[in-house]
């Protein structure tokens, strides 16, 4: 996206992963403090809504300082939802299987991690967006649905 579609040099492309990273820390630092306020569902929705919000800043192409705000939500974002996520897969594992469970996500995260860059090379192929686009909006989606089933 920041070489083919913005035309930058590639040391944008460095500072906009550093940039994430940012984020990721900063998401991590105040999981604490969202999830005493907001508690597991509303921590997961924000991180949802945040990443979701970050991969569609991405679509209309913005200048490379703008397209560092959308990398900083989605590395925030990104962190809050991994970390809360993973407090709660393992706590519904019984404790003498816990190493188990997190070897096996992190097994299965692992294996199943190249099909992403596949797919959304080949909807990039399509239309560079493409891949932003479906991802952003599935987030956002997820993070509506979530917001309805604790409603209900």
């Amino acid at each position: 996206m920041v070489l083919r579609g913005l035309g930058e040099a590639s040391w944008v492309l460095g500072l906009l992963g550093a940039v994430q990273s940012l984020g990721g820390a900063l998401g991590g630092l105040l999981v604490g403090a969202v999830l005493g306020r907001l508690g597991e569902g509303g921590t997961l929705r924000l991180a949802l809504g945040l990443a979701g919000l970050g991969l569609l800043g991405v679509v209309f192409l913005p200048p490379w300082p703008l397209l560092a705000g959308s990398a900083f939500l989605l590395g925030a974002g990104g962190a809050l939802f991994g970390a809360v996520a993973g407090a709660v897969r393992l706590s519904q594992a019984p404790p003498e299987l816990r190493s188990r469970v997190a070897g096996g996500f992190l097994f299965l995260s692992g294996a199943l991690a190249p099909l992403g860059p596949l797919l959304g090379g080949a909807l990039a192929g399509v239309a560079l967006p493409l891949p932003f686009l479906l991802a952003g909006g599935l987030l956002l989606g997820f993070a509506a649905l979530l917001g309805r089933r604790r409603a209900a």
